[in-house]
């Protein structure tokens, strides 16, 4: 007896499906023990809602400086505030002018989960970028950058 192609492939569907059917664990399990099956499925959702909440990127929550704001005298420090703990050591900020002259600061300091840059000498007038780089303590890189600008 020979078969079409069509029918071969017909039959091969037909048996995965019942293989399927007949093979999978959920569907036996819901079957047999549909009791026991809700209870697992709730008590697996109600531990992946209560797991604590998975490390990330430090995130800039904000900064003072604000970004993008105009002030009217010159900041005597930059602040960032992360959402999580940072490394001092392998964190930093560069406050430029916007002819891309660096200005000086001194140290960066680690406060809690703030970097605090202090700014050595007044700031005249101008656009001033802020760019930043930290890695936080779960290891993980950020960084980034804004502009503000001293108007007296």
């Amino acid at each position: 007896m020979s078969f079409s192609r069509s029918q071969t492939t017909d039959d091969a569907g037909v048996e995965a499906e019942r293989s399927y059917r007949e093979g999978s664990g959920v569907h036996l399990l819901s079957k047999r023990y549909p009791t026991r099956y809700a209870l697992s499925l709730g008590l697996g959702l109600a531990l992946l809602g209560s797991a604590p909440p998975a490390l990330a990127h430090a995130e800039l929550l904000r900064a003072m400086p604000q970004p993008g704001s105009v002030i009217s005298t010159s900041p005597s420090e930059v602040r960032l505030q992360f959402s999580e703990g940072i490394e001092g050591r392998f964190s930093g900020v560069d406050v430029a002018a916007s002819n891309g002259k660096r200005i000086t600061t001194g140290r960066a300091q680690i406060q809690g989960t703030a970097l605090v840059v202090p700014i050595t000498a007044p700031l005249p007038p101008g656009v001033y970028r802020v760019n930043w780089h930290v890695l936080s303590v779960d290891s993980h890189k950020t960084q980034g950058s804004f502009t503000f600008e001293v108007r007296p």
